[in-house]
């Protein structure tokens, strides 16, 4: 309900409890500006389709509708450190969320998006928007890999029904409106995005 409690939930989950199972509801908007440089819900680093060093994001986050804004990321800790408001959402879902007035500018980062910086293990993200069709100034800059909604998708996952009014920009390859890359398909498994 306010920006103490997303910060603590973002603790925990990087503490190492995944909330698989659970569902975590925003019921209030919530403006993020007072954190200077944020750090992602689930934090760590891809591996090739994987990821390492991790502490990833399992549940349900229903943004009921409302707005998260300010969120500044200016920093990050390495190229394949997943950027984002989610660094590495592994199975889980984020779903009825906008983002506004974003800021990421990593420009050594090569895996940022303005909801999910890396999406796996047949993860969704549906129903989110960042930015506004008017006066927002929401960016994601990094140098590759990058996206509106998600960085990168692997093995598999869906994307759908998302919304990027933000400024995507990068200096390789791997940028996207909405991802910046969807690879490494699992024999088993499927990436859409709709």
């Amino acid at each position: 309900a306010s920006a103490e409690d997303l910060v603590a939930f973002s603790e925990m989950v990087n503490g190492g409890n995944t909330f698989e199972g659970k569902t975590i509801l925003l019921s209030n908007n919530i403006d993020l500006s007072a954190e200077s440089n944020w750090t992602p819900i689930g934090t760590g680093t891809r591996d090739g389709a994987g990821y390492k060093n991790a502490n990833p994001f399992r549940g349900t986050f229903y943004g009921d509708g409302h707005t998260i804004s300010g969120l500044t990321i200016n920093a990050t800790n390495e190229a394949d450190y997943a950027i984002g408001l989610f660094g590495i959402v592994a199975g889980g879902q984020i779903k009825d969320l906008t983002l506004t007035n974003v800021t990421i500018n990593v420009p050594t980062s090569e895996m940022a998006g303005g909801i999910v910086g890396m999406l796996c293990e047949g993860g969704t993200v549906g129903n989110c928007t960042i930015g506004t069709a008017d006066s927002d100034s929401s960016q994601v800059a990094a140098a590759r890999g990058n996206g509106g909604i998600v960085g990168r998708m692997t093995k598999s996952g869906t994307i759908s029904n998302c919304t990027n009014y933000a400024s995507i920009s990068g200096t390789g390859a791997n940028i996207g409106g909405i991802v910046g890359a969807a690879y490494y398909t699992a024999e088993d498994g499927e990436m859409s995005i709709i």
